[in-house]
């Protein structure tokens, strides 16, 4: 089921991202969505980098396990971040109407 969040256009989820981001709540959660941005990108990152260098150099099967759980912990990262976002940015605009 789409929330009020998901059904507003472009322009005014930014409002709302933007309204939401100015009051106490939204500034510690800003660092914290940024934070878990941060860490997704690099353990996608980092996945990659293993990879590359396990195809290059012939290590043992490990290091592609160990690629295979950084990416997945990488999208568990984003994915995540996004819902949280959505949810609290969604509170927030039905509070507020």
């Amino acid at each position: 089921m789409k929330n009020k969040f998901q059904r507003m256009t472009k322009e005014e989820q930014k409002n709302a991202l933007t309204k939401y981001y100015a009051t106490k709540t939204g500034k510690e959660n800003k660092n914290r969505f940024l934070r878990l941005l941060i860490f997704g990108y690099l353990c996608l990152l980092y996945a990659v980098a293993v990879t590359g260098d396990t195809i290059i150099n012939h290590h043992s099967i490990w290091n592609y396990v160990l690629a295979g759980v950084m990416f997945i912990f990488g999208l568990f990262f984003l994915f995540a971040r996004h819902k949280i976002l959505v949810t609290k940015v969604n509170e927030y605009v039905i509070k507020h109407k």
